[in-house]
């Protein structure tokens, strides 16, 4: 709660106690409503005093009328008073949640790489959407309702004692028996219902899978198997819910006994005084009874709330947490002339911070501007981790890796990334159109530009054939595109930035052979003045560019030409042979 707090402005502080006043004025009046309600019982009980609200109590009708008048009217005002102090108190609290929101969001958008991997995806969407909500209810429920509550809390209690100050000792017993049981029944449906999220989370989890397997689970006939796992995991959610539900209905049983007991015993208590004098007219104990039972439903609401501003403790923490993580700094000013494309690596070492061993060791070599070079390796040699370093995704250590013979550290990131553009190794689109996918790189580009890219990517030769053409929209991740269709896209992105470097990850690797072959033809005959980084599992993708790093475990073990490496570097000849076909070279 305090981040939100700490969100509320000058100017939301003022509106805030605006719409404090108006609850105050909205309890008062409704407060008083029910002692005008006293008037009506002692009025047609015949023993109404005159007063400034009924001067002449023996004339019944004109009284009447005058009581009703004077209800409706102060119910119709704090209506409108009610209305308008909670509009405002919701409006500035959705403000402050809103805000806490967008830093959640921009921290998460700013971390460095090393900060965001510290949790799972799931855990920071989590935080984003399941916490942030339990937090924006908690805020709801303490800034609209609560303090609404503890206002007619006082206010109950207040009217109650100046009634009749012997009635009132009652509070002394009741509300904290109230409290007490809330809190028991609470504690005891809450252990309830963790279990029930527990056995939901399991369910879930099996539902998952089913959904995810559904191949695997056909393929195996694995469907009565998977159905039994369903009907036990459902069969101990539903007995936790229902032992859940039954303790809070027979907590709720207890405390409308438990009220209904205390009306009881008002009414005796009542009696009592009446019987040692007069001072309690029925209309007196009828305004109090109500007092009693609206207080006792104010406690619960209270209760309540505070109850969940403890349960909300643990989604404040997660939310802490993230908003404590550290941000990607910029840390540079300086602004340098257009890059070149030169790239310069000196003594690489590079690990995540999650390892304790080095993804890349001691990796010294030059790639002139406008080159075209190939990285081949086995599976965890560090090709990915090469290239995110390129493209300062991830942070290289200082003077490691230069671009133009500048420290990659010294350019401002935007620099860097607007000058390399790297495509992923996992193919990554969004929901929306192909065109709004691609443009994504370069919203400036026009549609000769698109066109262009279009053709360099081969992306056309499948896009002219859908009906909607560009416009065509992508689900999540693109899945209702193949893989080929999907890497072309990709690279078609990459393409259209305009980028001094380019950089593509395993981007070939989901074409036909004759597809790549033609993809990459149009890459190096139309960007002759850029640099260019392929990395490939296959040998013939790469093996006519100017110059192959081959990576083992993290070490560069070859740099040179595909014929120079293959006299020269064992782990190549080694790939090179198990992809060469008998008779045949790769």
């Amino acid at each position: 709660m305090s981040y939100i707090i700490k969100n509320f402005k000058a100017k939301q502080w003022f509106m805030l106690s605006i719409g404090i006043i108006a609850s105050i004025i909205y309890v008062l009046v409704a407060g008083y409503v029910i002692l005008i309600i006293q008037n009506f019982v002692d009025l047609i009980s015949g023993i109404k005093q005159p007063d400034w609200l009924v001067p002449d109590p023996n004339n019944k009708l004109q009284a009447t009328l005058r009581l009703t008048a004077v209800s409706l009217g102060l119910i119709i005002i704090s209506f409108f008073i009610k209305v308008i102090g909670r509009i405002i108190l919701l409006k500035q609290t959705l403000l402050a949640v809103n805000l806490l929101k967008n830093q959640i969001y921009y921290k998460v958008n700013s971390l460095s790489l090393d900060e965001f991997y510290k949790y799972p995806r799931s855990t920071l969407i989590h935080r984003l959407n399941v916490d942030y909500f339990k937090l924006e209810k908690t805020a709801i429920n303490v800034f609209v309702y609560m303090i609404e509550n503890v206002m007619e809390l006082m206010v109950y209690i207040g009217f109650s004692i100046a009634l009749s100050r012997y009635l009132s000792l009652i509070y002394l017993i009741f509300i904290p028996l109230l409290i007490l049981l809330i809190v028991y029944g609470s504690k005891k449906t809450r252990n309830h219902y963790k279990k029930s999220y527990q056995s939901l989370d399991n369910l879930n989890q099996v539902i998952r899978e089913n959904i995810i397997g559904i191949k695997v689970i056909r393929s195996f006939n694995l469907e009565e198997f998977q159905g039994l796992r369903y009907d036990n995991h459902h069969k101990q959610w539903v007995k936790s819910v229902l032992k859940a539900d039954l303790t809070l209905g027979i907590m709720w049983q207890i405390i409308s006994l438990g009220i209904n007991i205390f009306i009881t015993l008002s009414l005796v208590a009542a009696g009592y005084i009446n019987k040692t004098s007069t001072s309690l007219s029925p209309g007196v104990i009828i305004a109090f009874l109500n007092y009693l039972t609206y207080t006792s439903y104010v406690v619960i609401g209270v209760c309540d709330y505070v109850l969940n501003i403890l349960k909300t403790r643990s989604a404040t923490q997660r939310i802490k947490s993230v908003l404590d993580l550290k941000e990607e700094i910029e840390l540079n000013t300086a602004i340098y002339d257009e890059i070149n494309g030169k790239i310069s690596i000196n003594g690489l070492n590079f690990k995540y911070e999650q390892n304790n061993f080095n993804v890349l060791n001691n990796v010294n070599l030059t790639i002139e501007s406008k080159a075209n070079i190939g990285v081949i390796g086995s599976i965890g040699s560090g090709k990915s981790t090469f290239c995110k370093l390129l493209a300062k995704i991830n942070n290289a250590p200082e003077n490691m890796i230069k671009i133009d013979d500048v420290d990659i550290n010294k350019y401002q990131t935007k620099h860097i990334r607007q000058s390399v553009a790297i495509d992923f190794q996992k193919k990554q689109l969004f929901s929306g159109s192909i065109k709004s996918n691609i443009l994504k790189a370069n919203p400036d580009a026009d549609e000769n530009r698109l066109n262009q890219v279009l053709d360099h990517s081969c992306a056309n030769e499948f896009i002219d054939n859908l009906d909607d053409k560009l416009e065509h929209n992508l689900i999540e991740f693109g899945n209702n595109l193949s893989g080929g269709q999907k890497a072309r896209v990709c690279i078609a992105r990459t393409l259209i930035r305009d980028s001094k470097i380019m950089i593509f990850d395993d981007s070939l690797t989901a074409l036909d052979n004759i597809t790549a072959k033609k993809v990459l033809d149009k890459i190096l005959a139309n960007y002759q003045d850029r640099t260019k980084i392929f990395v490939s599992q296959q040998i013939r993708t790469i093996k006519d560019l100017d110059k192959i790093i081959v990576l083992d475990q993290g070490n560069v073990v070859g740099y040179d030409t595909h014929k120079n490496l293959l006299n020269s570097c064992e782990i190549y000849k080694q790939i090179y042979d198990s992809q060469k076909k008998i008779g045949d070279e790769v």
